[in-house]
């Protein structure tokens, strides 16, 4: 029996499915000399056209489907027409090597992959057909959807791969409920409209992108489709369009305000994706924009808390409350009771990890999900300390890393920074600190260590200290950890 929530979702897929077509507005795109606009009505009879091409090339409902995925109309067209098929969109980044992607799909056993024209061919498996979503060939609008009554929220919905940022990317599975939940308590606390622009600034192969979609379909909202990710367009799309919606990671929104972007009207910045500097929030707010620090993961259908300016003002170190009906729960150590291991109960949580019945047993356990990350609560506020794979522990001493970043970042030398232990006989661990320095400025590792021993205590600062011109990024700004880690410990031998 459908509750009223699903009840919510099925009005919006009937009009997916074409019964209630409207004529507002749904995907502002940007190409080389300005903006083309689409309605819902012209953009869902694309996504049958789209369907009745994929339907002829042999997709079959509850099959799962690899897509190269693009922010462009193309993708989220198949992504669309995959769920009338009544299918389940896996979505693949398409900025990896060859072997990084075969890596994903060697993984898993797929008859078909959705591609674009432009893009490497990277399938070796002979079984594997692949479909050029731009050169579908679109000669009849005969299809057979799942239509509304056949849909259900109980069904498989997406996958989506986590970053990758220190392991090897695990296919999350969602199901339709638990993206509509995260939806709903989203809305409860910003109060979505028809009226909203969202702008389209995260890849959709990654949870915080793909929701972008959801959010604006689901709320009869408009989406902003910038050229490319580079600064230049982005500022365009903000200055021209005035999101009232935009998601950034920290290096996004640094940019924006180093190229001086005007604040939209009424701007709500949702900013996740990892450690974000409280400088760069102040400066935010005192150039026009309205930031709010998020957290959340693949797992967990993107943010589950949110900090406000208000609460900022007083917790600047702090994830935010956590919406609705989400709980935490905190195991502490016997010999830790500053912070313990965040477990999240939320009805927006994954249902399994692809293919992965060890790793999902690992992390989902009695319905609830073991983050990995470690932190606290404090006036109904969530901390996040550290995750647990980055904590340092040298000579029995347990040594958070961002503590020591935040220091580094303060040296007036230092643009970024990565701090992790390496493996060492002696001490367990060791921390070592990897720095990129301003443009053309030199600085020493002596300088560097009698800076941090004004600020720190002796055994925080790092034994060893490595300079490089840039990290190791995934597209979303987070640093390769394991890949950083490879590196330093060739070097150190």
């Amino acid at each position: 029996m459908m509750d009223s929530s699903s009840g919510f979702l099925e009005n919006h897929w009937s009009t997916l499915t074409g019964l209630k077509p409207s004529n507002s507005l749904a995907y502002i795109v940007q190409n080389d000399i300005g903006f083309d606009n689409i309605n819902y009505t012209d953009f869902f009879s694309t996504v049958k056209q789209t369907l009745s091409a994929i339907q002829k090339h042999g997709i079959r409902a509850k099959e799962y489907i690899p897509l190269y995925s693009l922010n462009d109309i193309n993708t989220i067209k198949a992504v669309f027409a995959l769920w009338l098929n009544g299918s389940i969109p896996v979505m693949i980044n398409s900025t990896l090597t060859s072997t990084e992607q075969s890596n994903i799909l060697s993984q898993f056993d797929f008859d078909f992959v959705l591609s674009h024209s432009h893009l490497p061919e990277s399938i070796s498996d002979r079984h594997i057909k692949t479909i050029i979503l731009d050169k579908l060939k679109h000669t009849s609008k005969d299809f057979n959807s799942i239509g509304t009554n056949d849909f259900n929220i109980e069904d498989d919905a997406l996958v989506i791969f986590t970053s990758g940022s220190s392991s090897t990317p695990k296919g999350v599975v969602h199901k339709f409920k638990s993206l509509l939940k995260s939806y709903e308590l989203g809305n409860k606390y910003f109060n979505y409209s028809q009226q909203d622009k969202w702008l389209l600034t995260l890849p959709i192969f990654h949870i915080g992108g793909f929701q972008i979609l959801l959010r604006s379909f689901l709320s009869g909202a408009s989406v902003i489709i910038p050229k490319s990710q580079n600064i230049k367009d982005l500022q365009i799309s903000i200055e021209s369009q005035n999101p009232n919606y935009i998601s950034l990671v920290s290096t996004q929104f640094k940019r924006l305000l180093e190229a001086d972007t005007k604040a939209p009207y009424n701007n709500h910045v949702l900013l996740g994706g990892g450690r974000i500097e409280t400088e760069l929030i102040y400066e935010g707010i005192k150039k026009g924009w309205n930031p709010y620090k998020v957290y959340g993961s693949s797992e967990t259908a993107a943010f589950i808390s949110v900090l406000d300016i208000k609460n900022f003002n007083k917790f600047n170190n702090s994830a935010g409350e956590l919406l609705g009906e989400v709980k935490v729960e905190i195991l502490y150590d016997e010999n830790d009771k500053s912070s313990g291991e965040i477990v999240i109960k939320s009805p927006t949580l994954f249902d399994r990890y692809l293919n992965d019945e060890i790793e999902t047993s690992k992390r989902l356990k009695n319905g609830k999900y073991h983050a990995g990350d470690f932190g606290y609560m404090m006036d109904d506020l969530l901390f996040i300390v550290n995750r647990r794979t980055d904590l340092i522990i040298s000579g029995g001493e347990n040594i958070n890393p961002n503590e020591i970043e935040e220091v580094l970042l303060n040296h007036p030398k230092i643009k970024e920074v990565c701090v992790l232990g390496i493996k060492d006989e002696e001490w367990g661990e060791i921390v070592c600190a990897v720095i990129v320095p301003m443009d053309e400025i030199d600085i020493s590792e002596n300088e560097i260590k009698n800076f941090l021993k004004s600020n720190l205590t002796g055994y925080k600062i790092p034994k060893k200290i490595f300079f490089l011109d840039a990290l190791p990024k995934t597209e979303l700004g987070k640093v390769k950890r394991s890949e950083l880690l490879s590196l330093l410990q060739n070097l150190n031998q």
